[in-house]
């Protein structure tokens, strides 16, 4: 078990002022947590006793929990909360992008079958990354 992950815990615990030694305060931690995770999270809030094993080292967190702590422990300290839920990637950029650049929106895959690209669409109406991907395909679907 990864020890960093207990103290940290313990450490958001103190900040936030909840008592872990209690099952409700375990819930609550737990459902902090979970809001935390946002669009990652879990259908359901985690439960206090997923927690308890956590933080007894029975249970190892999941990536997710894991993310959820750190993003947690960076808004306590005072850190935008979009910036403390994001999680870095890495990117190819046409155009200027400053590094640190929080970007909200989700990629998607060309629909063009043969393209490979993954790209963030302009409008929610956009499926092809580039204007030659759309003209190729609609070529292909007319010849079919």
């Amino acid at each position: 078990m990864d020890q960093s992950v207990t103290e940290s815990i313990q450490m958001i615990a103190e900040e936030l002022e909840i008592d872990i030694g209690s099952w409700s305060g375990k819930r609550e931690l737990a459902f902090q947590l979970w809001k935390m995770a946002g669009v990652n999270a879990p259908a359901r809030p985690w439960s206090p006793e997923y927690l308890h094993g956590v933080l007894k080292g029975s249970t190892a967190p999941s990536e997710i929990m894991k993310r959820a702590i750190q993003s947690l422990g960076a808004a306590i300290d005072g850190m935008d909360s979009d910036i403390a839920k994001a999680r870095a990637v890495e990117v190819f950029v046409l155009g200027d992008v400053r590094p640190g650049t929080l970007i909200k929106g989700a990629s998607i895959k060309c629909i063009y079958p043969p393209c490979k690209i993954n790209f963030i669409p302009r409008d929610s109406r956009q499926r092809y990354h580039d204007k030659k991907c759309r003209a190729k395909d609609y070529k292909r679907i007319k010849t079919q």
